[in-house]
């Protein structure tokens, strides 16, 4: 029984790995981040300004290496910009980078930040999960068979 709940949990490791990949890969697509660089920096940005931004900021490493990183067994990204600032995955906005940790992905707890939102993806999926354990309890209720047989017993008692 312990082999079979390893095997399975083996599995189920391997396929959240294989789909963070595909959507990881799906988001890392150059149209994508030409979007983003656009967006971050000035919709009117020619394509070597977008490579630049892009260089600057880690996103033209090559994707196993991005990925690693992304989830945290690799050592996140320190980079000198071209405008002198020096930039790093683990930095928190806005300082230097003194005392950051090496590694900061997902196994970290370290979600990463939305551009979208302006805010850190872990207190975004945090706010938006939290009315869910009230959405499945009562859902659990409703669909319960003692639930379920007094709802059928009560349409029975009304049929003419």
């Amino acid at each position: 029984m312990l082999l079979f709940i390893l095997r399975r949990f083996a599995v189920m490791v391997f396929t959240a790995l294989c789909l963070t990949f595909i959507v990881f890969f799906m988001t890392n697509l150059y149209p994508n981040l030409e979007k983003l660089a656009k967006s971050e920096g000035n919709f009117r940005m020619d394509d070597a300004a977008v490579a630049s931004f892009l260089d600057n900021r880690g996103y033209l490493d090559p994707l196993p290496i991005k990925y690693g990183r992304w989830l945290g067994v690799l050592p996140g990204y320190v980079i000198q910009g071209s405008d002198g600032k020096t930039r790093g995955q683990c930095f928190e906005r806005g300082t230097d980078g003194k005392g950051a940790p090496r590694f900061c992905g997902v196994l970290q707890g370290n979600w990463g930040f939305s551009t979208v939102f302006k805010d850190d993806v872990g207190s975004i999926v945090a706010t938006r999960l939290s009315p869910s354990p009230i959405s499945t309890s009562t859902i659990s209720i409703l669909e319960s068979p003692s639930v379920t047989s007094i709802v059928w017993l009560l349409k029975g008692s009304f049929v003419l």
